[in-house]
């Protein structure tokens, strides 16, 4: 029997909203008829103790979705009680039954809960109801979550079924966000002010967005990191990371520095603090900015202004900053560094220093700015091996230095039936599957490149196959997978 579409019931109720939005009034009866909290409301008060200023500031019904993620606790001053329930008698001529006083954990709010026979406008119960439905169906599917999760037989199969999850749930909140079209950021977290379609729609993506929250903390190992990250983890961790952000804008924006390598760093930062909620950005991304203003806040935090200078260029080579206009002003950096010597000897010296200065600098990211291009450290030493082996050929320059990129020979190289393409997501699966254990992906990629051809390339670019190491494309996938497919039913 074919499994049901997890999110089916959701996708009905928010085609319901869209569509029939205040005409399903025997289902909101009865909802309303057999719910025991029918007849509770709530008035929200503003009140500090030793002022005794006490003012409403909105009143709703016990079931609104803004009362049910308050986080409340028990009040048990008897003097503000008294004074609170007094203000209740006077201001609304109304006796209150089975009252009870709460409070805001952090805020100066209180609220108190009584009972009223007052009937809820038709707008508001709508949206009460339809939440109420939807808040109900993600719980559910939470459930079904963990129980399928539990039941899992192996890691990939683990990773399969979440990541099918995420990919579900993200495609939907970003198809709700489409039809919400919210102007802020922080709009759609808004008390509405009124009653709607929309309104309801925007506290259902909040219900949605609370279960991919879910599935980021219980199974963040298995998640596909190339994914929408969800607003709220944007939000939250920004506003974790927003002092070493306001720091490092700071730090960077008063450095007498060169402005093209200023605004290269900037980059990242700008990004991070621009992103509107129609904007994506992938955990990928994501983590790689929050990682790179971490750092950078440490990095500047401890050292005088007058290092961070000096440094800054050297520091973003250790934070992996793979962002192409860092590349060209560090090349650009070196070539004007070059022009000082006038020997080629003494040029290809300093070439190799800034080789030896660049390989033994720690990364201190293991995440990239770009997971589309390879890393900076790879980039630049490349772009350096390239330079040396060009001059060292332009002077018939001999050396017996190790680390010169040797120059290709006419030796037999092993002919193989793949594309440079193919063969490098074939290497990107062996690595990952531990079956090549070499630590040193850079080395094993060269070593094949020099050892390898294709159909097409006789000479195979280290530099190209590490690029299409990391930029696979479906058809390549899927050429490799029937090839594999091919090899086990040899086994047979």
């Amino acid at each position: 029997m074919k499994q049901k579409y997890f999110l089916k019931k959701i996708e009905d109720l928010i085609v319901e909203i869209n569509t029939q939005f205040d005409k399903n009034e025997i289902k909101v009866d009865k909802f309303f008829n057999n719910h025991i909290h029918k007849s509770r409301w709530v008035y929200e008060y503003e009140y500090v103790s030793n002022k005794k200023n006490i003012t409403i500031s909105k009143t709703f019904h016990a079931l609104h979705p803004f009362i049910n993620k308050l986080k409340l606790v028990e009040y048990v001053n008897e003097k503000d009680a008294i004074n609170i329930r007094n203000h209740f008698l006077k201001t609304t001529n109304n006796t209150i039954a089975n009252y009870q006083l709460v409070k805001h954990k952090t805020s100066d709010k209180f609220y108190l809960f009584f009972e009223d026979t007052k009937q809820l406008n038709k707008e508001e119960a709508f949206v009460i109801y339809y939440c109420s439905c939807i808040k109900k169906e993600c719980n559910n599917i939470k459930y079904y979550i963990k129980q399928t999760a539990f039941s899992a037989n192996s890691k990939e199969q683990m990773e399969y079924f979440v990541q099918k999850i995420q990919y579900a749930l993200e495609n939907l909140t970003s198809r709700l966000l489409y039809i919400i079209n919210p102007t802020t950021n922080t709009e759609i977290y808004e008390v509405p002010a009124e009653y709607d379609s929309r309104e309801c729609l925007k506290l259902a993506y909040v219900q949605l967005e609370k279960l991919l929250h879910f599935i980021e903390l219980e199974y963040q190992y298995y998640l596909n990191i190339n994914i929408r990250v969800p607003l709220r983890t944007i939000l939250l961790n920004e506003n974790k990371i927003a002092p070493k952000l306001n720091n490092v804008k700071s730090i960077l924006l008063n450095l007498n520095i060169d402005q093209e390598l200023l605004q290269s760093a900037y980059q990242s930062i700008l990004r991070f603090s621009t992103l509107g909620i129609q904007d994506k950005m992938t955990y990928q991304e994501f983590n790689y900015c929050c990682e790179y203003i971490n750092e950078l806040d440490r990095l500047c935090s401890l050292n005088a202004i007058e290092v961070v200078e000096s440094q800054l260029y050297l520091w973003l080579l250790k934070l992996n900053y793979n962002e192409i206009n860092y590349f060209h002003w560090l090349t650009k950096k070196i070539k004007s560094d070059l022009k000082a010597e006038e020997l080629e000897v003494k040029k290809i010296s300093k070439l190799y220093k800034y080789l030896k200065l660049i390989n033994q600098k720690q990364i201190l990211i293991t995440n990239t700015y770009n997971n589309k291009t390879p890393d900076i450290k790879y980039q630049i030493t490349s772009w350096i091996e390239e330079e040396i082996e060009y001059r060292a050929k332009k002077n018939s320059i001999k050396t017996q230095n190790n680390n010169m990129v040797p120059v290709s020979s006419n030796k037999e190289k092993i002919h193989i039936g793949l594309s440079v393409a193919q063969f490098s997501w074939f290497l990107n699966l062996l690595i990952q599957t531990n079956i090549i254990k070499s630590k040193n992906q850079k080395n094993v990629i060269r070593f094949f490149a020099d050892n390898f051809q294709t159909d097409n390339q006789k000479e195979i670019s280290a530099t190209s196959l590490y690029a299409k190491y990391y930029n696979v494309e479906t058809s390549t996938k899927e050429a490799i997978k029937f090839k594999i497919i091919e090899l086990l039913n040899r086994t047979k």
